[in-house]
Order: C-alpha cells, then structure tokens, then sequence
C-alpha cells in the first residue's frame, strides 16, 4: 500500500491517535480529540490534540524518488488545573500520554504497508502561560508515495 499524500499519512495518524484511551481518562468525554492543523483559539477540551506536517518531500535515490519524508509535529493542548495530592500532575498526565502514543505509533508504522519508519524527537512539555500546558513532539515519517 501506498499513501497518496503527506495529508493521506495524517489522517491515518489522526485515526490511530483518537482510536486510543488515555490512560488517566477521567470520563468517557476525556479522549484524545485531533484537530488537523495548528491551534486557532479552540476551546480546549481536557485535552485535544493538534496535527500538522511539512508537505512531503521525495528521498532521490538514483532516479528513483521513493520513499518520501515528512515532518509530523504532534502538539497536546491539556487544561493545566490542580491536582489532588498523590495523583499525577498535567506534565506528568502530559508526558505518559506522549509516551503511550509514540508506542502506538510505532506499532502502526511496523505494521502498516507503506510506512517504512518513522523517527520521534522527544517530546517538550511547557507551560503556555493561560491555564493550559502543552506537550509537543515531533516525529519524521518515511513513506512510500502513490
């Protein structure tokens, strides 16, 4: 299998991200929400997520152009509000979160035709100053173009 576009490889990624169950979810409203693109003043559920990438480019090989590579930035946007002592903070929330989706994402590469690999930065938690946190990662994607 081939992905058609870069835009192809985020809708994949955004059905496998919002297809997972946080692991500190609170109720059954408290999911991973992806939006694609970069944040625009939406309102910020417990936690929603924004995707973006870079449009693809080709890796030459000789004069073949496959497979091709894009940058995926994956940014979660959590309320960043108290929480009661002995039980986890937002960054703290924030990062296992990153990891749980990093491991998913690394089954979905192995086990997806077309994706050749994928290659994560680690992901940075910061303060956004307005009562929310962010927690963002950045991962290069290779895949085979159709």
């Amino acid at each position: 299998m081939a992905f058609t576009s870069t835009a192809a490889v985020l809708d994949a990624i955004e059905a496998r991200v919002e297809a997972l169950t946080p692991s500190t979810q609170v109720n059954a409203d408290d999911r991973f929400q992806v939006i694609i693109g970069e944040p625009r003043g939406q309102t910020v559920p417990p936690r929603t997520c924004f995707l973006s990438a870079f449009a693809g480019i080709p890796n030459r090989q000789g004069m073949a152009c496959y497979p091709w590579t894009t940058q995926v930035a994956l940014e979660v946007v959590y309320l960043d509000v108290p929480t009661e002592a002995g039980q986890p903070t937002i960054a703290q929330t924030a990062i296992r979160d990153s990891e749980d989706i990093l491991a998913d994402l690394f089954t979905w590469a192995s086990q997806t035709d077309g994706i050749d690999r994928i290659d994560p930065d680690t992901a940075e938690v910061t303060p956004m100053g307005d009562g929310s946190l962010s927690c963002t990662r950045r991962i290069r994607v290779d895949f085979q173009r159709a």
